[in-house]
């Protein structure tokens, strides 16, 4: 009874052509919405498979990004640590140099030569206003003083010898000194009497100074320099400062003899 039906609508609508017509214009509108549909879903499953090609790029440029920045954190840490091993080297070494330089220098000052002012003796007689000293120069050092040079002087001045006093005059060559030998130095000072007055009123004063200049085995030069001042108030010398005149606590074995004054005057000729 169905296929009847179908034969029936199948013969009307051959029989018209309008109908035959409208029949095959849906017909192919059908085939190409049902074409059209399928290519929208393979367009649509196109695009899902980008969408998802372009996520996974994303994640592995993001995975490339972290690890490359994970690399260069690690490269930088490195490059820390490799500086700062290289710097504690360099400060290992320049402890290791400057304690070699340190001990070097402690040998040095141990072997050298030191020539210093060790004692001086000296004779005022004030009957004859005269001043005499014997000074003792000695190496206390464990190797000798090469090329010595030495000069003192006894003068009257009215201020502390300065620096160009100590180079002025003409050293006295000793040649080199041995470890625990002396050299000794000898000057006489006669005071004039208007000398002898000023020293008295402390307008001026008797000044004992001098140096010794040499070098060491080592080829170091050095000086020393010595000034004493004579104070009548308290009939003895001074020990002062070299380098700005002050008074200093006393360094030199002083043994100082003061004549006795006469009871009168020394006869004419005496």
């Amino acid at each position: 009874m169905v296929q009847s039906a179908l034969d029936y609508a199948w013969t009307s609508i051959l029989s018209n052509p309008f109908t035959a017509i409208t029949f095959l214009t849906s017909l192919l509108a059908l085939l190409i919405s049902l074409r059209a549909r399928s290519f929208s879903k393979h367009q649509a499953h196109a695009a899902k498979v980008q969408e998802e090609e372009a996520k996974r790029i994303r994640e592995l440029n993001q995975r490339a990004l972290t690890w490359q920045a994970d690399t260069l954190k690690i490269q930088a840490e490195s490059c820390k640590a490799l500086a700062d091993a290289a710097a504690r080297t360099v400060e290992a070494a320049e402890k290791s140099a400057k304690a070699a330089e340190h001990s070097s220098k402690l040998s040095v000052l141990g072997q050298r030569a030191w020539v210093s002012c060790k004692k001086i003796k000296a004779q005022v007689n004030p009957d004859y206003r005269n001043v005499s000293v014997l000074t003792t120069v000695v190496n206390t050092g464990k190797t000798a003083a090469v090329n010595l040079a030495v000069h003192q002087q006894l003068r009257v001045m009215d201020r502390v010898p300065a620096n160009n006093d100590y180079s002025a005059p003409a050293a006295v060559s000793k040649g080199p000194l041995g470890p625990n030998q002396v050299t000794e130095l000898s000057n006489a000072l006669q005071l004039s009497e208007p000398e002898y007055a000023s020293v008295n009123a402390e307008k001026s004063a008797v000044y004992l100074y001098g140096f010794a200049r040499y070098q060491d085995i080592f080829g170091e030069n050095h000086e020393t320099k010595w000034c004493l001042k004579y104070s009548p108030s308290t009939e003895q010398f001074d020990y002062l400062s070299p380098r700005n005149g002050s008074k200093q606590t006393q360094r030199i074995e002083l043994n100082l003899v003061r004549s006795p004054k006469r009871a009168c005057p020394p006869a004419p000729g005496a």
